[in-house]
Order: C-alpha cells, then sequence, then structure tokens
C-alpha cells in the first residue's frame, strides 16, 4: 500500500511539472518572431499559480505567486492520477 502510495506521488510530480511547463507554452512566443517585454507569463492548470509581469515598459519583470492554488493544482493532480490507478486496476487488471 504505501509502495503504491509513492508511485502514484512520484507520477503525479511528474505530471504536474509536465502539464505546468506545457502551459508556460501559451506564453512564450516563437524565436522567429517579435518578443514582447509587456508579455505576461503565467504558470498553472486549471489554477493559475505563477505570474510574471511588467509595469510601465520597464525591463525589470515582478512576479507572484498564489499559494493556494499551488497547493489546489498539486492535489487536484494527485487526486486524478490516484482516482485513474484505482479506475485501471478496478476495470483492466486481471
Amino acid at each position: 500500500m504505501i509502495k503504491s502510495l509513492i508511485v502514484y506521488t512520484l507520477l503525479s510530480m511528474l505530471i504536474f511539472f509536465s502539464i505546468s511547463f506545457f502551459t508556460l507554452f501559451n506564453d512564450i512566443h516563437s524565436p522567429l518572431g517579435d518578443i514582447d517585454l509587456s508579455q505576461e507569463f503565467t504558470i498553472g492548470f486549471p489554477f493559475t499559480y505563477y505570474y510574471e509581469f511588467r509595469l510601465d515598459n520597464h525591463s525589470i519583470p515582478n512576479a507572484g505567486w498564489n499559494l493556494k492554488n499551488l497547493l489546489l493544482d498539486c492535489c487536484s493532480t494527485w487526486l486524478t492520477v490516484v482516482f485513474m490507478a484505482f479506475l485501471f486496476k478496478k476495470y483492466f487488471k486481471k
């Protein structure tokens, strides 16, 4: 039982990091295009937990974390992985 929870936790961490990385793709411009310095970057799905923005066209970025949304994203990912593993074991395991 403990071994399964550790495996599910590691799997949910990999999925969480992958989803977070892919949410950043929405905000990154192509290297072939122009770079907009006023671009806002956000990370997180379904809840945005990190954001970076620029004020008054300054070159120094401002950033902030929303720890509540980070915790919600982590928990929802873990619960989804555990639920899917439970369904897989129940319906597809012989």
